[in-house]
């Protein structure tokens, strides 16, 4: 959890003048958004992906479909995507 705090406020961090956004699925029943991030490793021989499962200031438990997490002026936010 210690990393995925790290990672995240990083992400964050580095954003500060722009919007991002990483998707994710709603975990059940934990009211979870799991986060997909890309991961890089020198020969590996393609994109990779560390997930995070990361608490949702919504019900994510009211909707098994996705969720996402924006970045906006080094504030992160968890809601359910309108698609």
């Amino acid at each position: 959890m210690k990393s995925a705090l790290a990672l995240l406020t990083v992400l964050a961090s580095t954003v500060l003048a722009e919007k991002m956004v990483f998707h994710g699925n709603c975990v059940q029943p934990s009211n979870k958004c799991q986060l997909r991030f890309p991961k890089y490793h020198l020969g590996a021989g393609g994109p990779q992906f560390h997930f995070v499962d990361w608490p949702c200031t919504n019900k994510c438990t009211e909707n098994d479909g996705p969720c996402s997490y924006t970045t906006d002026n080094g504030y992160i936010t968890c809601g359910l995507e309108h698609l």
